[in-house]
């Protein structure tokens, strides 16, 4: 996931600010809370994401929300320049406001910002197919594009919900992708008569001028790799 929500912040990796007397680097933060919906057997179910990415290593990152409730960020694979935690799953969504991260860098001072969620969430987008081609020797899935979608990510899971495989980001307008033998993560090879999830992923920007997410949405089915 953390590896997905990365994308979205390429200009923050780029930046190094510096401070105009010394040689140090100012922990530059960069925010983000979200909500996300998932379809489980029908109901969409609701959480929030929060998600935060530096240019310098972190030791910790809270998140506080309007109504008190705090939530300890985790670095994820023991990359400490971004730090991410989703909630637990409920079947309504109310928690809309203002979210406030304390930033902990391991040099430096602590930094504080904020991001506000709006009440509003894209719908997970049913597949229209989503099956192995032996034909073609890959996975095949289609769907119908939403106008609230500013793109898309296809995700593949192992039977230990490890990602094994991402896309590249699709288009709004996108409407289909597929998944071959070749470049999965880390070397990754799937295997014949394993059963994987895919996952279609579709995110909802702040703004049309933002990189940071409103919502995302995820649709999953299960496919039996070299099976029709």
């Amino acid at each position: 996931m953390e590896k997905l929500i990365a994308k979205l912040f390429v200009a923050a990796a780029m930046i190094t600010l510096v401070s105009c007397s010394s040689e140090e680097v100012i922990p530059k933060p960069y925010s983000d809370a979200f909500i996300v919906t998932e379809n489980v057997s029908g109901v969409n179910l609701y959480r929030m994401a929060f998600y935060t990415y530096a240019n310098v290593s972190m030791s910790s990152v809270v998140v506080e929300s309007e109504s008190g409730e705090t939530f300890s960020l985790k670095s994820p694979s023991g990359y400490t320049y971004e730090y991410y935690l989703e909630t637990l799953n409920n079947s309504e969504f109310s928690e809309i406001g203002e979210y406030s991260f304390t930033v902990t860098p391991d040099k430096g001072d602590v930094v504080t910002n904020s991001d506000v969620v709006l009440n509003e969430a894209i719908e997970p987008i049913e597949m229209t197919k989503c099956a192995f081609s032996t034909t073609n020797n890959r996975i095949e899935v289609t769907w119908d594009p939403s106008e609230d979608v500013d793109y898309a990510v296809l995700i593949l899971r192992d039977a230990n919900e490890n990602a094994v495989y991402y896309s590249s980001a699709l288009s709004a307008t996108a409407s289909s992708a597929y998944i071959t033998s070749s470049g999965w993560s880390n070397g990754y090879a799937p295997v014949d008569g394993i059963t994987y999830s895919v996952e279609l992923n579709v995110f909802q920007l702040e703004g049309s001028t933002s990189d940071f997410l409103q919502s995302k949405a995820i649709t999953s089915q299960d496919v039996v790799w070299g099976q029709e």
